[in-house]
């Protein structure tokens, strides 16, 4: 049974003599052909059951004051023209299908709000009077979206969907971002499809971000050595809401081809560079603030080396031919190898073979960058065993800001600024670098380097190794005392690269032999180490305050206390360190024919101690009195 709605609050009326009226039947409008009118004061809820049982119209018109609302779930077709002056409002659970075959307009300054939008028709589909939002899914099945001078936004839950080259918002697009991540704008113009990707990676709030493109060149001050690459083609990105604004932007660069590093061109006033990535063309930098997007590129890049000579000219020659480089194809002038390349200049090459010179030569055109960042390596110097400077000099910057510099250095060939490498902040001009952490006796190669936003340019490389110091004999002066033993192979701590050792102090620390180990009878633990390289140790755990011996005047503190010859890492040996000092005796001098002290705790009662006239080991009583002689290692 079907009954006609008549009641004031849900009014139909049919605007052609042919219509017919929106009838409700359980809860379903059924479809009837052609225009469907709500009257001001109309307010309609319209429901249908499935996707496959929906009210279809062919145009459908909403006067100002009128109100159609679609029920969640419902689904409705529009096959002709939707004027909508008053309100369209949908939930994200219903959808509208546009699927005219001639094309289509949303009419009238009405809000029209969707849930889900499809838009269905080859011909299109044009806002004339108002925008739209979608907070569902606007799907692409076939057509372009025309916006004109209105935008279609969609909502912080909604998505655009089957989008390509032939379906896509051709005007303003919205969309809504409630917190950080990426979304497609599937946007172009002129039958151009150019989409661009936004990707929020701070944000506070709700921001709306606006995007539309537009098939002409981005005026404004280009940079330095700087083109724009999609000359017919920028994008403008604005938004409203939110703060702490951090996003990335890629553009699409689709016909265009790059011959040098692309850049990505922010217009902000004049127009501002930012590095990019290729091939995704987007900003490496983090952006804040929003404007006109285009893509340009360098028009130089950066060398990695001096300007190219004539040395730098290669043919293809006969076999162990000489070959000589001329200015013309007959005659001419001989150039030297260390002659300057310029660019398209022809320069001709013949070739020596058996003592003969070739009548005719080849011709090679050459085609320099014009613009290059020239930086040089300063030999090495002030070498020692770790430590060496070196530096370069900036001739050109390209054009552009250096960023970086300095040198870096490595034991391979070919160093690189991302390894071992100073910072030194120099724009131009020389600068000096301080090279530090090397090993002794190591060959080490340098190269200068300086960074500005087309990349890094290296100097040529230089080479040196580091110094192997020549240790005075045992006996000698040495870093404030004596030295007194120099590690060989099987020491413990023995280096090939870097020598190691002992220094004793030039006399003794006790007052003749009077001086206790201390404590006996209490075990200080960790104070039994032996071995070369343990004596510091077994010092600190002896004059540690709350495990150790607090005695004073004991033999430990009497080394660990000692300042002497600008050095305060004086301890008293381990047993076999003491013994080092009692082999070497005659060469160190100073010692009492006597026993003297080590570090090494025998147990809670008993220290070792030497014997120096006959290098004679003890394990004693620590009550015992003997003589201190101080030691530092090196």
């Amino acid at each position: 049974m079907k009954k006609t709605i008549s009641i004031l609050s849900m009014v139909v009326l049919a605007l052609a003599s042919q219509a017919q009226g929106i009838y409700n039947s359980d809860a379903r409008i059924v479809s009837q052909s052609g225009t469907y009118w709500v009257v001001s004061g109309g307010n309609i809820a319209l429901t249908s059951e499935s996707a496959t049982n929906l009210a279809s119209v062919a145009n459908l018109k909403i006067e100002s004051g009128a109100t159609l609302t679609l029920t969640s779930a419902s689904f409705l077709t529009v096959a002709g023209a939707l004027q909508n002056s008053g309100t369209l409002a949908g939930p994200s659970g219903s959808t509208v299908t546009l699927s005219g075959s001639s094309a289509q307009a949303i009419t009238g300054a009405g809000a029209s709000t969707f849930g889900n939008l499809t838009l269905n028709n080859t011909n299109g589909l044009t806002l004339t009077d108002a925008g739209i939002t979608v907070n569902g899914a606007l799907d692409f099945t076939s057509g372009i979206l025309t916006t004109g001078t209105n935008t279609a936004t969609i909502g912080s839950a909604g998505s655009i969907t089957n989008a390509s080259t032939a379906k896509y918002v051709h005007g303003k697009l919205a969309q809504t971002f409630n917190t950080t991540g990426s979304k497609v704008f599937p946007i172009g113009k002129g039958g151009n499809y150019r989409p661009v990707t936004f990707n929020y990676t701070a944000l506070t709030g709700t921001s709306v971000v606006t995007a539309e493109q537009t098939e002409s060149a981005m005026s404004g001050t280009m940079p330095a050595n700087t083109v724009l690459l999609t000359a017919g083609r920028y994008w403008t990105i604005s938004q409203t809401g939110g703060t702490n604004l951090q996003y990335f932007v890629s553009l699409d660069a689709t016909d265009y081809t790059a011959t040098n590093t692309v850049k990505l061109l922010k217009k902000d006033g004049t127009i501002l560079s930012y590095a990019t990535t290729t091939p995704n063309y987007t900003n490496t930098a983090v952006l804040a603030s929003l404007g006109d997007f285009a893509l340009g590129e360098l028009t130089c890049l950066l060398s990695t080396g001096p300007a190219p000579k004539v040395a730098d000219l290669v043919v293809t020659a006969t076999a162990g031919a000489t070959i000589k480089w001329y200015t013309a194809e007959t005659a001419g002038d001989l150039l030297a190898s260390s002659t300057p390349l310029t660019t398209a200049t022809d320069y001709w090459a013949s070739q020596t073979v058996n003592g003969v010179e070739s009548t005719g030569r080849f011709k090679v055109t050459a085609t320099i960058n014009p613009c290059y960042i020239t930086i040089t390596t300063v030999e090495a110097g002030s070498i020692n065993s770790t430590t060496a400077s070196s530096g370069g000099t900036i001739s050109n910057n390209c054009g552009g800001t250096v960023t970086a510099s300095g040198v870096c250095w490595s034991t391979s060939t070919a160093p690189i600024a991302t390894g071992n490498h100073t910072s030194d902040g120099a724009t131009s001009g020389s600068f000096t670098s301080s090279i530090t952490g090397l090993t002794l006796g190591a060959t080490y190669y340098v190269r200068a380097y300086a960074t500005n936003d087309s990349g890094t340019a290296y100097g040529d490389e230089v080479s040196f190794t580091t110094a192997t110091p020549v240790l005075p004999s045992v006996g000698q002066s040495y870093q404030g005392g004596v030295l007194a033993y120099v590690l060989v192979s099987g020491d413990p701590g023995y280096s090939a690269s870097v020598q190691h050792g002992l220094i004793a102090a030039p006399s003794d620390q006790s007052t003749g032999s009077s001086a206790e180990w201390g404590c006996s009878g209490t075990a200080i633990s960790g104070a039994v180490g032996t071995a070369i390289g343990t004596g510091k140790q077994n010092t600190i755990d002896i004059m540690a305050a709350e495990t150790g011996c607090a005695t004073a005047g004991i033999a430990a503190r009497l080394c660990g206390d000692l300042v002497l010859g600008g050095f305060s890492d004086w301890y008293l040996p381990s047993r076999d360190e003491l013994r080092k000092l009692c082999l070497n005796k005659t060469a160190i001098g100073g010692f009492a024919a006597d026993t003297y002290w080590s570090s090494s705790q025998g147990d809670a009662n008993s220290a070792w101690y030497n014997f120096f006239p006959n290098d004679y080991e003890v394990s004693n009583i620590k009550s015992g009195a003997h003589y201190v002689r101080a030691v530092r290692a090196f």
